[in-house]
């Protein structure tokens, strides 16, 4: 993906680790529609491979066609991936400064225009 900014900079997207991108996580409804299921997921993951049943875990979280040879790391990331439709993304112009927040899943963003010079890096980790 890649858009304009109003100075005229052209912000792209199009690998990972980006220091100028970020997710966000509404804090309404955060616990319930984000970590409350993938901390359950988890305990039930590894509830199920204590209880031999993994085959089972993976058919009811992925269905019948998902692999089942894959290591367990790979299959919690599989899991992990599912709930990234929950954030919305933030982008900030390299050149102004200006960040742009995802309104809905779907794209459109909302632009802000920093108050002040110390805007550099506030996406970084």
């Amino acid at each position: 993906m890649n858009f304009l900014c109003k100075c005229g900079h052209v912000i792209r997207d199009q690998t990972d680790s980006l220091t100028y991108k970020a997710d966000l996580l509404p804090d309404n409804g955060g616990w319930d529609n984000f970590h409350e299921p993938i901390v359950k997921g988890i305990l039930d993951f590894a509830r199920s491979i204590a209880a031999d049943d993994r085959k089972g875990w993976l058919s009811r979280n992925f269905g019948p066609d998902y692999p089942r040879d894959l290591d367990d790391e790979a299959t919690v990331s599989d899991f992990l991936s599912r709930f990234e439709c929950a954030l919305r993304k933030i982008y900030q112009c390299t050149e102004c400064g200006a960040l742009f927040i995802e309104k809905s899943k779907g794209g459109e963003f909302v632009m802000f225009s920093p108050a002040g010079e110390d805007w550099k890096g506030i996406l970084k980790w």
